[in-house]
């Protein structure tokens, strides 16, 4: 919910945009440079934070640690500042610590949202020179890149940065979700064998059944959050990876340590039906990124199978079964 002006320091827009203009020009020399920033830091204070208040504060001269300083303090005295204050007006100065202080304190949360021009505070940045790392910064962060529209097709550093991101960002992110989905399972697999327990019915300290106790703890929120069925390449990668950690928490006994920090290397997928080909994780991801690369003319496209037929191996009493995928 938007910060109104607060009654008790009633003034108009237009008169608090004057004051932050006044207070960027003041600070012409380096000297002034932290009064200057604390000036502006005081307005959005007394009257709440806007556009000109915002951008008047990224512009006033200084170093962004200063600014980083200044708003910590702010964010302090009102955490809703980090939400209210919409992360496109940083945008308009996209300044790599200043932006991924933000992210940090709670600003990932509208990364994806759009302003009044139709711009994402990622084609935000792009519009206003950001360089391709804190491009790169909001892409791992979770900022949409077929959401900039027409600036991914003609800005050269968001397409490096979006490349980039496919190629080296996008899988660390995996290897991040398929850990944090699996950590409890491991916490409390190892706090049972710990445990005392029968050789009957069963023994709670074994390790093999110790974890299968334990999988039925698997939490997957990280994969939505890092994932959130957006795009085509999100809901396929969502899609993929709930279906290769929930296999592997069923079928891997003991083996939780490799699944804690590598992708699930199980062939839980086929194409067509269990007669197929068969596919690991690693492989239906590496597909799911050809084909974004390909998409926005990043890189030719090398097919190994269509959408339609990929389905996933579930384990069905003694045997196996096939099962669809929708909306891929």
């Amino acid at each position: 919910m938007l910060l109104t002006w607060r009654k008790s320091n009633l003034g108009s827009a237009q008169h608090c945009a004057g004051a932050c203009t006044c207070a960027c020009e003041a600070a012409g020399t380096s000297e002034h440079s932290a009064t200057a920033a604390a000036d502006v830091a005081a307005l959005i204070r007394q009257h709440g934070p806007t556009k000109d208040s915002v951008v008047a504060f990224i512009h006033a001269a200084g170093a962004a640690t200063d600014k980083i300083r200044l708003l910590a303090k702010l964010i302090e005295e009102d955490a809703s500042l980090v939400t209210t204050a919409k992360l496109h007006w940083f945008c308009e100065r996209p300044w790599l610590d200043i932006i991924l202080f933000l992210l940090h304190s709670g600003a990932h949360a509208t990364v994806n949202e759009v302003d009044g021009e139709g711009l994402t505070p990622l084609a935000k940045a792009a519009k206003n020179g950001a360089t391709c790392e804190t491009l790169r910064t909001l892409l791992v962060w979770g900022a949409s890149a077929p959401l900039a529209g027409g600036m991914l097709k003609v800005n050269a550093d968001l397409r490096y940065a979006y490349a980039m991101y496919l190629r080296v960002d996008l899988q660390q992110a995996i290897r991040s979700a398929v850990h944090s989905t699996f950590h409890s399972v491991a916490v409390t697999a190892r706090l049972l064998e710990t445990l005392d327990s029968p050789a009957r019915p069963f023994p709670v300290s074994d390790a093999g059944v110790a974890y299968t106790i334990a999988s039925f703890l698997l939490d997957l929120k990280a994969i939505h959050t890092h994932f959130p069925k957006g795009d085509a390449l999100t809901r396929r990668i969502h899609t993929a990876l709930l279906h290769a950690v929930c296999s592997t928490a069923s079928t891997c006994g003991n083996k939780l340590a490799a699944a804690e920090t590598q992708a699930p290397e199980q062939q839980c997928f086929a194409v067509k039906d269990l007669c197929g080909r068969r596919l690991c994780l690693r492989e239906v991801v590496r597909q799911a990124v050809r084909e974004e690369l390909t998409v926005w003319g990043l890189s030719p496209l090398c097919e190994a199978f269509e959408w339609r037929r990929l389905g996933g191996v579930e384990r069905a009493g003694e045997g196996e079964r096939f099962v669809a995928f929708d909306g891929l």
